[in-house]
């Protein structure tokens, strides 16, 4: 069993890679999008201009700031195991007209550190805060 659940991850794990591949002038997309999907134009989670770091315990954790800061605030947090901000980015696009966005790349995604601690839901609680 426990093979068979490592050899689907590890088959999801390789299919994610392979579409996550951006080249020079090809608009990124991400894991199981259609061919048909536009995306955004702008790079969310991998955008240093608009990027940050804060450290959260054993790690630090990358996150980006969009839209006006006098103006509500909004957290994106993208999904979970192949999950990256980038797949947020109709939904920051929109928000971000009517609000500051704080887009966060989760503990071991994309720029932001897993650290050395095992992962708990008051870890990543309080990587957020």
């Amino acid at each position: 069993m426990k093979q068979t659940i490592l050899l689907i991850f590890s088959l999801i794990s390789l299919a994610a890679s392979a579409q996550n591949t951006a080249t020079e002038g090809v608009q990124m997309r991400t894991f199981l999008q259609p061919e048909s999907y536009k995306g955004s134009k702008i790079q969310y989670g991998n955008n240093l201009p608009a990027g940050h770091y804060s450290q959260a315990d054993d790690a630090k954790i990358y996150y980006e700031l969009y839209g006006d800061s006098k103006k509500p605030t909004v957290v994106v947090l993208h999904g979970g195991g192949v999950g990256c901000t980038y797949e947020m980015g109709q939904f920051i696009d929109s928000l971000s007209a009517d609000y500051q966005v704080i887009a966060i790349s989760t503990r071991g995604h994309g720029r932001s550190e897993i650290g050395s601690k095992p992962i708990s839901h008051e870890q990543r609680a309080n990587d957020i805060i």
